[in-house]
């Protein structure tokens, strides 16, 4: 889930804690307390995201725990930031390096349904990069492509079909 920032910021100072709270508005159990640390936010701006709030400070990726500043995205009660969301919990799944797919990565795409990332669209033998338009053997089962070297030195005898990419 794509979040972003919401800040709140507080009224003046008064008296008594429970009116700071009272004004902005945050139920004293559990609102009012930021949602990494537990700490009661008394700080004159907070992050809210999705109905949680949190310490500008908190507010970081629970993988690499770099702070995240204008945009975040959340699974599961989980902070990330765009890279390690992307990498870990998108849908889309690159068949050669197994990492998610981002809105932003180029990537090829076969006939099958087969993702790679650029990078990763190589021979499952050699390794070699394989080009746009070069014919190649693709195994739907294992999830893996070869160059026509490979297949017809019988290494990949197993491959379904011939694909041009």
């Amino acid at each position: 889930m794509n979040s972003e920032f919401e800040f709140a910021e507080t009224k003046p100072p008064l008296s008594a804690m429970g009116h700071v709270v009272e004004s902005i508005g945050i139920d004293t159990d559990t609102q009012g307390k930021c949602r990494v640390c537990s700490g009661r936010i008394t700080d004159r701006y907070m992050i809210r995201i999705d109905s949680r709030v949190y310490h500008e400070g908190c507010v970081r990726c629970c993988v690499c725990d770099a702070q995240l500043q204008e945009k975040c995205y959340e699974k599961e009660g989980q902070l990330y930031c765009s890279a390690h969301y992307f990498k870990d919990c998108s849908p889309y799944r690159c068949s050669g390096c197994k990492l998610g797919i981002s809105p932003t990565d180029m990537v090829y795409k076969l006939k099958t349904g087969m993702v790679f990332h650029v990078d990763c669209h190589a021979c499952i033998r050699c390794g070699r990069r394989l080009a746009p338009g070069e014919q190649i053997l693709v195994d739907e089962i294992a999830q893996t492509v070869a160059c026509m070297q490979h297949f017809y030195n019988g290494v990949l005898g197993h491959f379904c079909h011939v694909q041009t990419c």
